[in-house]
């Protein structure tokens, strides 16, 4: 018996599990067919990744360091500079935050790729199946 499980970033796994192998008509798979693709599982993202962690720790010390320049030295330059600091440095956190986002969509989009075309050749071949039995019935009336 073959067990077929897939998962994706957003999903369960889902498992399909095929008796006789060699049944064709029940979607059997042939026995020397690999099946590396469907072991290749998605990897687990971090809720923050490391680069998270430095631009958040970043974003917070800068921020707090513009806080204490605007408290310590109360002038027009030190407010304008460290509202400019206040406003980047969170913005450059929400910045790498979603690069994490983008790479984890890419990583999801190849998986899904792969299993497309892991379904297009397994339609490929059902209809191919299709075919032999449709002659197999016609040669049998």
């Amino acid at each position: 018996a073959h067990n077929f499980e897939i998962k994706t970033a957003a999903t369960t796994t889902t498992a399909i599990t095929m008796e006789n192998e060699n049944a064709i008509e029940e979607g059997g798979i042939p026995a020397n067919e690999s099946t590396k693709e469907q072991k290749k599982k998605l990897k687990k993202i971090a809720n923050h990744t490391p680069m998270e962690i430095i631009s958040g720790a970043f974003a917070g010390l800068s921020v707090g360091t513009s806080v204490t320049a605007m408290i310590l030295a109360p002038s027009t330059p030190v407010f304008v500079a460290g509202a400019l600091s206040s406003v980047i440095g969170p913005y450059a956190y929400y910045q790498q935050t979603k690069l994490t986002d983008i790479l984890a969509l890419k990583e999801t989009h190849e998986a899904v790729k792969r299993e497309v075309d892991r379904l297009s050749q397994e339609n490929v071949r059902l209809n191919e199946t299709v075919g032999e039995l449709s002659d197999t019935i016609d040669r049998l009336e």
